[in-house]
């Protein structure tokens, strides 16, 4: 997997979530250890996090000394995605997630009722960016920052379901 920058850079659209490239330290790893469901290869999460201490959220450093603390249960899984692919976001790929109905309707559910907190996305169990929700979200969620096109392949193809 290819690095992401060092920083938060976050951006919103109307029913558009963009999760822009942080990482948490790839010396220090910060997992969550998620089982694929059959039929994909990798797993994928989305989880409520929070910049505060909550009961039963997991601890993740993330940006120097800010921590970042995360429901172990994922609010989204592969089995919300309808579709993935590669896209662009100002000239940098991005992964575009499609959420199907049931997804959708949780992920709005979801931004609706926890506007100004967090969501955290995980592939294979590892934290891979944290935004915050600025707006409610449905039926898209796009994933952008400092990795290569190489890397967005390789995250859409894990992604797909076999």
């Amino acid at each position: 997997m290819a690095a992401f920058a060092r920083g938060p850079a976050v951006a919103y659209l109307p029913a558009l979530l963009v999760l822009c490239g942080c990482a948490a330290d790839k010396n220090a790893p910060q997992r969550f250890d998620q089982k694929a469901p059959a039929p994909c290869r990798a797993s994928f999460g989305v989880h409520l996090a929070s910049d505060s201490m909550a009961p039963g959220y997991g601890v993740f450093d993330w940006h120097d000394d800010w921590k970042i603390y995360v429901d172990p249960e994922p609010v989204i899984t592969q089995r919300d995605i309808e579709t993935i692919e590669v896209s662009e976001s100002k000239d940098r790929p991005a992964v575009l997630f499609g959420l199907n109905d049931r997804g959708a309707a949780l992920m709005k559910e979801v931004t609706t009722a926890h506007m100004g907190g967090y969501l955290s996305l995980f592939v294979d169990g590892e934290l891979i960016t944290t935004a915050k929700i600025n707006s409610v979200v449905s039926n898209h969620v796009m994933l952008t920052g400092s990795f290569s096109r190489a890397w967005a392949e390789d995250v859409v193809r894990r992604l797909q379901p076999q």
